[in-house]
């Protein structure tokens, strides 16, 4: 009996899969099928996890696949939604109003058992309890710039290339055989003014894949702030931001986020993430949060991502969480410093991220230098 952080792909136990199970959430028993059931509390972002297919059994190849994505596995599902319900909109509008009314959401399908959906024990090969939302963050400071009047939001486009634990936006289709795949979509911005009605709808104005993992959509508020909403949603099409086009949507699973937009120019928080190489297998990072506010924050889910090549291939899994919570007083900051192992391959670039939860932020990503910071020499 173990409790795995991902349930391994051979000699796999059901007495480990139901400690795994509860130790994360679970409250499952030895009867097989209370693996498959609400209270097993699967993790729909695990790539692995038990979906619906009418296959009795996949091998090991068949159920995950290669990396390069030429043959795509039995994790898919039937349906090549990877497990989950997602709710497609033909309409921008009918979108806003399940964003307005929380209805929008994403949901874990599991197999019901019997010939058409059965229970496959293989199913829980590389399942992984940790995983997380691959559609990534949205972060904004809600300042208007006070040349263009716009407020930027700053896109992290999530997990967009290969995971052998969570599910990816290269992973996740939508609209059938001759749909499109999450990676090829518009990331973009819904805002929501509680009391007028006002609305702003735009997009980045790449794809997520062409996008390069980083986007910015800038909003203009024409003079109008005050008390917003806003959450992400991404789209098949451009939204330019003035006339609201055809296509398809879909939300991020994300709930809308009150925000106090204003003309100031005063910057509440900062991350000032510093990565340098310090050997071939090992990186050196000091990361700094400062609080320019009047009060006292607290930052929850800080991560420090570590990044290769051109499409941004992210090196250390899940990212190596800095602080799972940590209050930094008004006019002052906080700074963690450390290693990482990362095995250099000098035909790459490299790249580091950092992102925070609450509030939600996303830092663009930053090249990982040779240089080595001035307080390591000392």
């Amino acid at each position: 009996m173990a409790v795995y952080d991902i349930l391994p792909d051979t000699n796999l136990k059901g007495v480990d899969v139901r400690d795994t199970l509860n130790a994360n959430g679970g409250s499952v028993s030895d009867n097989f099928a209370s693996f498959f059931s609400s209270s097993a509390n699967i993790n729909m972002w695990s790539k692995y996890k038990p979906v619906v297919s009418t296959k009795l059994f996949h091998t090991l190849d068949e159920w995950k696949g290669t990396g390069d994505y030429t043959s795509r596995g039995g994790y898919l599902d039937d349906s090549g939604h990877c497990g989950l319900s997602i709710i497609e909109f033909d309409s921008a509008y009918t979108l806003m109003d399940a964003l307005n009314n929380g209805t929008a959401d994403w949901n874990y399908v599991a197999p019901k058992g019997g010939s058409e959906e059965p229970y496959r024990m293989g199913d829980f090969r590389g399942y992984c309890p940790s995983a997380y939302n691959p559609t990534g963050f949205i972060a904004t400071n809600g300042i208007a710039d006070a040349y263009t009047d716009c407020v930027s939001f700053n896109i992290d486009t999530g997990i967009t290339g290969y995971s052998d634990t969570n599910l990816t936006l290269n992973d996740i289709k939508i609209g059938g055989d001759n749909g499109a795949y999450i990676v090829d979509l518009y990331f973009g911005v819904y805002m929501r003014k509680p009391s007028s009605g006002a609305i702003r709808f735009q997009t980045a104005t790449q794809t997520i894949r062409n996008g390069g993992g980083d986007l910015t959509v800038d909003v203009d508020m024409e003079g109008d702030y005050g008390d917003w909403q806003y959450a992400p949603f991404l789209s098949t099409s451009y939204q330019d931001g003035v006339n609201i086009k055809s296509g398809r949507f879909i939300s991020c699973n994300k709930p809308l986020v009150n925000i106090n937009v204003n003309s100031a120019s005063v910057i509440k928080y900062t991350f000032d993430p510093i990565v340098s190489w310090h050997s071939p297998t090992q990186v050196y990072y000091e990361v700094y949060i400062y609080n320019n506010g009047t009060g006292s924050a607290t930052f929850e889910n800080v991560r420090l991502f570590l990044m290769s090549g051109d499409n941004r291939q992210v090196e250390n899994g899940l990212g190596e969480l800095l602080w799972s919570s940590v209050s930094v007083p008004a006019g002052g900051s906080v700074n963690k410093s450390g290693y990482l192992t990362l095995r250099r391959d000098y035909s790459k670039s490299y790249w580091s991220k950092i992102t925070c939860e609450t509030p939600q932020y996303s830092s663009p990503d930053t090249q990982i230098e040779d240089v080595v910071p001035v307080s390591m020499k000392l």
